[in-house]
């Protein structure tokens, strides 16, 4: 079965299983306070955001997002989630290994 088959995106082939690769990160975003729950709500609904967690600490917010490619996240990063009103920061954490 091939999900999302782009020829451009193979990574490895195992078998007759095809496994695209897959660019993820982790979003550390700063934010004016009162507009929580709308960045909040906007990243939920980007397509390429898989998680979204408000927390305590030096940040406001962590999201989760898997995209094709380094340039996909950049592109993301910088014309999309910067963009959003209320967002004051983000530092990108590139996901060098999942879950083992």
């Amino acid at each position: 079965m091939l999900y999302n088959y782009r020829p451009e995106s193979l990574d490895i082939y195992v078998g007759i299983m095809i496994f695209p690769q897959v660019t993820s990160a982790f979003l550390l975003v700063n934010i004016e306070f009162s507009f929580g729950d709308d960045v909040m709500m906007k990243l939920r609904n980007m397509p390429e955001v898989v998680d979204v967690y408000r927390v305590q600490g030096m940040y406001d917010i962590i999201a989760k997002v898997e995209l094709d490619s380094e340039e996909e996240l950049k592109e993301l990063v910088s014309e999309h989630i910067r963009k959003v009103e209320g967002i004051t920061g983000t530092v990108t954490i590139m996901i060098a290994q999942g879950k083992v």
